[in-house]
């Protein structure tokens, strides 16, 4: 530009070199940018470099001499080229793309767009709406930036080679492709852009210049490639030169070629004669030249690792450095536009530097793309970035802003601690923009935590050290035990000198209480009755903080069964907390049932959980009271089975209760049998008949008297039968059976199996008493009383008298060897208790009237007593008869 070769310089930067006398030129100055210069556009007073990592750089070239940083923007992928177009740097930014890049304001680029191309963005340049990318091994990118907030793919074109420059002229864009050389692509449809020509070069094409009817082709270990396209359909080889390094890019101006020598910095070639260029003059400069602008006697190099060097031109045979930046990256590539440099600055995207000065160049601004910046132009208030893997990054570079201050953002990490951990917050304030010098920012405390008391005190201000884009506050958490809510601490920026807000709310960290809250545990009422309408109600209560829901665990006790004697709330043995309730309950509902048993305990324990503790470490028990008492029984028993009818003897029947006496009980009961209601007095036959039990008795009776007559009949029952009821159980189920035995027209009087009563007449009587404890009463008159056997019972006989009464017993039924057909032998009868000889068979003791039978004697086997007769009866063997 003018007198000016602006290189781009790989590792030095921006090189300013004067080259108004071709022959010599010589550097004027530079600036060495933080990344590798890869290319450099020159607009007005400012060289804008791609600068690989560090984006684009704003380079200000005002005075050559000393260019200055005038703004970046670090774009996220390598910048590798630059084009500025207006207030847009379009930045191809390798990973990222193309980057748009707003540069109205040099000193404050910002990012207005991206298109993230499908490969790696190496150059980029604007015509009208259109982005065109060298997208590396996808060829040429056709990108609608006509809305640069967000850009559009049109069409793209996939090179053979790795496509790494491009420049349009008319209907055509040309493409050094690498490996490809020269490609040649019809764009007059940009949604299918085709292949017009091409020239396979003899290196590797990195950069390309259009002038007239010939290309100029940076051709890497080839040097300058002169290709005439005058057909574009078959362009060929005019000329060439051989630089001494490898050429990066080439602009032409006037009757020169200004070439980006990588390690042989600035060639300044004579090209008046296409078919022999000659070199007119170099300068090396310190990194490794890798794009250039010319702005009026300013060459503004994009030098790699060296930044920006800005280059007097002025005699282009002695070129001197008048200045340098040394951007951040790598600068690939440069467009200047009035006072400042644009550099595409690697992986510190596009960096803005102000060449109002060229011998000082300074930052003005920088915006780091996703990718790395590889190439960049500026159209209006936007730079065009080149962005690598960032694809097509659309910084807006419009708002120039006091290159002094610094915009703070706060954020913390981790967003909450606990109170009696480790780890604190960390409240971590940054600064964007210059980091040069101290920094001081104020803030406010707020939130729910009280500084210095909740935590360790923090002061309300922080302060950036010198180079440093980074400055901490720690909230350290004071431990202790007190149960309470979660608390705050809120920082917010306040304003104050060199900087301005960037986060304008509070930021917010969070001490969590880490004091658990203890649990309690009552029951009540303690008991309850089984078959009632009250219930067991388990109450849990928390302590302390009560903000969250919280769920506690318990285990479940106790004699009673669940789903069979009770049921309870929820379905496994955990009960929670709402959020904000401090207390929760387990309500335990008795089944009702009709069985007797014991009382039954529910007990609930506290079991240990997650975010509680255990303050109730006892079961809480409530008891189920059994409501269902046990009915009495009654059972009935009769005290004779039968009884001669003409007996004064009674029939008793006896009722009888067993457990609860305390009320009067009505019992039922049935009468049948085969007499009738004139056998007998004392009650009548049917059925639905009552007897009452008086309050604390557990007996009654009915008395039946059978009724004498003369009437010869057969023997008579009453049959007795307990019937159900309310309020008592039937022990006794069977009928109990009296039987009115007929002593009318007979002198045999039978008993049954039972307890007889049995009476003769006043004549002379058999009476056989059979089974059981019989009562035998003979009357007057000689009367027989027969045993069947010894072991029937035995039977009292109530007027036995010796010499005209009969005790007549069985020799089959007794056996003892008896002989039957008359009385026992003397020696067979003994009056005393028990036999004293084994002859002995029945033994009369006159003293108690029992009367024994002994089957050997005083042998092995025991007396049995077959009667009771009166006492001090003269009883002897003759009474005795053996049938």
């Amino acid at each position: 530009v003018g007198n000016y070769a602006y290189v781009a310089d790989y590792q030095s930067g921006l090189q300013i070199i004067d080259i108004s006398n071709p022959v010599a030129p010589t550097l004027k100055g530079n600036y060495n940018t933080s990344g590798y210069a890869w290319d450099v556009q020159i607009v007005g007073n400012y060289a804008y470099v791609a600068d690989d990592t560090s984006g684009l750089q704003i380079i200000d070239i005002s005075n050559p001499v000393a260019p200055t940083l005038k703004g970046k923007y670090d774009t996220s992928g390598y910048a590798f080229g630059v084009q500025i177009v207006g207030n847009y740097a379009y930045v191809a930014d390798n990973e990222s793309g193309l980057q748009i890049i707003d540069i109205s304001n040099p000193v404050a680029p910002t990012l207005k767009g991206n298109y993230n191309t499908s490969d790696s963005a190496q150059g980029v340049q604007i015509v009208g709406n259109y982005a065109y990318v060298a997208d590396g091994w996808s060829g040429l990118q056709i990108i609608d930036i006509s809305n640069p907030v967000a850009p559009t793919f049109k069409g793209n074109y996939n090179t053979s080679g790795y496509a790494q420059d491009v420049q349009i002229v008319g209907n055509y864009a040309y493409v050094a492709d690498w490996d490809s050389g020269l490609q040649i692509i019809d764009i007059s449809n940009p949604v299918a852009p085709t292949l017009k020509g091409n020239y396979n070069t003899s290196g590797y094409a990195f950069g390309v210049q259009i002038v007239g009817n010939y290309a100029y082709v940076a051709d890497n270990e080839s040097g300058l490639q002169i290709i005439d396209i005058s057909n574009p359909a078959t362009p060929t080889l005019k000329g060439n030169y051989n630089t001494s390094g490898y050429a990066r890019d080439v602009q032409i101006v006037g009757n020169y070629a200004y070439v980006a020598d990588d390690t042989s910095g600035l060639q300044i070639i004579d090209i008046s004669n296409p078919a022999t260029p000659t070199l007119k003059g170099n300068y090396d400069t310190s990194g490794d030249a890798q794009g250039v602008q010319i702005v009026g006697n300013y060459a503004y190099v994009a030098d790699g690792g060296s930044g920006l060097q800005i280059i007097d031109i002025s005699n282009p045979a002695a070129p001197t450095l008048k200045g340098n930046y040394d951007t951040s990256g790598q600068a690939w590539d440069v467009q200047i536009v009035g006072n400042y440099a644009y550099v595409a600055n690697d992986y510190s995207g596009l960096q803005i530097i102000d060449i109002s000065n060229p011998a000082a160049p300074t930052l003005k601004g920088n915006y780091d793309t996703s990718g790395n910046a590889n190439g960049v132009q500026v159209v209006g208030n936007y730079a065009y970035v080149a962005d690598r893997a960032g694809g097509l990054q659309i910084l807006d570079v419009s708002d120039f802003t006091n290159l002094s201050t610094s915009t703070v953002t706060l954020a913390v990490s981790p967003s909450s601690v606990t109170e009696d951990g480790t780890t604190n917050l960390v409240y971590t304030f940054t600064r964007s923009g210059v980091t040069t010098n101290p920094l001081t920012v104020n803030y406010t405390v707020g939130g729910t935590a009280t500084n210095g008391t909740d935590y360790t005190s923090i002061p309300t201000s922080v302060t950036f050290a010198a180079n440093s884009a980074t400055a901490t506050v720690i909230v350290d958490p004071t431990a202790d035990t007190t149960v309470e809510s979660d608390e705050t601490v809120a920082l917010t920026l306040a304003t104050g000198t060199g900087y301005t807000v960037g986060t304008t709310t509070a930021v917010t960290g969070t001490i969590l209480n880490d004091d658990l809250p203890s649990i309690t545990l009552a029951v009540s009422p303690s008991s309850v009755t089984e078959d009632g309408t009250a219930n067991l109600v388990y109450t849990f209560t928390r302590s302390g903080v009560t903000t969250n829901a919280l769920t506690v665990n318990y285990t479940l006790g106790g004699t009673a069964t669940l789903n069979t004697d009770y049921t309870r709330t929820g379905t496994t043995n955990t009960v929670t907390f709402a959020a904000g309730s401090s207390t929760a309950t387990v309500i335990v509902d008795p089944t009702a049932d009709t069985t007797v048993e014991s009382n039954e305990t529910v007990a609930l324990t506290l079991a240990t959980g997650t975010g509680y503790t255990v303050g109730t470490p006892n079961a809480a028990t409530g008891t189920i009271t059994n409501d269902d008492v046990t009915l009495p029984s009654i059972t009935l028993s009769l005290n004779y089975s039968g009884i001669s009818e003409s007996s004064p003897s009674n029939f008793v029947y006896t009722f009888t209760r067993t457990g609860v006496t305390t009320n009067a009980l009505t019992v039922n009961y049935n009468i049948a049998g085969t007499a009738s209601a004139t056998d007998y007095t004392g009650a009548t036959p049917g059925n639905g008949k009552t007897i009452t039990f008086n309050p604390g008795s557990t007996t009654t009776s009915i008395t039946i008297d059978p009724t004498a007559d003369t009437v010869v009949e057969p023997n008579e029952t009453i049959s007795l039968q307990l019937a159900a009821g309310t309020g008592y159980s039937i022990g006794t189920t069977a009928a109990q059976i009296a039987t009115i035995i007929n002593d009318d027209g007979t002198r045999r009087h039978v008993g049954t199996n039972g307890k007889d009563v049995l009476l003769g007449t006043n004549a002379n009587d058999y009476l056989i008493g059979g089974a059981g404890d019989d009562i035998l009463t003979g009357g007057t008159g000689g009367d027989i009383f027969y045993f069947a056997s010894s072991n029937l019972g035995n039977d009292a006989i109530t007027d036995f008298t010796p010499g005209q009464d009969f005790i007549q017993v069985s020799r089959q039924g007794f056996g003892g060897g008896l002989i039957a057909g008359d009385t026992i032998t003397q020696v067979q009868f003994l009056i005393g208790s028990s036999a004293t000889n084994t002859s002995q068979r029945f033994i009369y003791n006159s003293t108690s009237g029992a009367l024994l039978f002994d089957v050997d004697g005083n042998g092995i086997q025991s007396a049995q007593q077959i009667a009771t007769l009166n006492t001090g009866l003269a009883l002897t063997y003759e009474d005795i008869f053996v049938s």
